[in-house]
């Protein structure tokens, strides 16, 4: 469904009905993740290490390209005033006592959108350089 080229061409990202896939430029598997619908586009940063992808169930989720460990998740509702932004990568191996449903329930906020993009861009900051993403 798509395609994206690593900008070094020295891999590419492609978006099927069930995954999310990467291969070297020499067509060999590096990883595989399970999508949560069609993969209708993908794409990567500039320096090639963030891939994104936009999923039929309406969310946009960001991984790293190296290993494809999902970093961020956002579902921007509809109406263009609610949203949700989650970070799976944090879940419940780390905090086995959180209730993630309530949590994702209490995530959802009535805000601006313009907002839940300003938060994306916030967490990269803060957290890419830990993550060496």
């Amino acid at each position: 469904r798509s395609l994206v080229i690593a900008p070094d061409k020295s891999f590419f990202l492609l978006g099927t009905e069930w995954n999310l896939r990467c291969f070297s430029a020499q067509g060999e598997e590096r990883w595989k993740v399970t999508a949560p619908g069609i993969a209708w586009a993908v794409n990567l940063s500039a320096d090639g290490h963030l891939a994104v992808a936009a999923y039929g169930d309406g969310t946009i989720r960001w991984y790293r390209a190296d290993t494809g460990q999902e970093l961020l998740a956002f579902f921007p509702h509809g109406d263009r005033k609610r949203w949700v932004l989650w970070a799976p990568m944090f879940e419940v191996r780390q905090r086995p006592e959180i209730d993630f449903e309530r949590a994702f329930t209490d995530l959802k906020r009535k805000t601006q959108f313009e907002e839940g993009t300003l938060l994306i861009r916030c967490w990269f900051r803060l957290h890419c350089s830990s993550l060496n993403c």
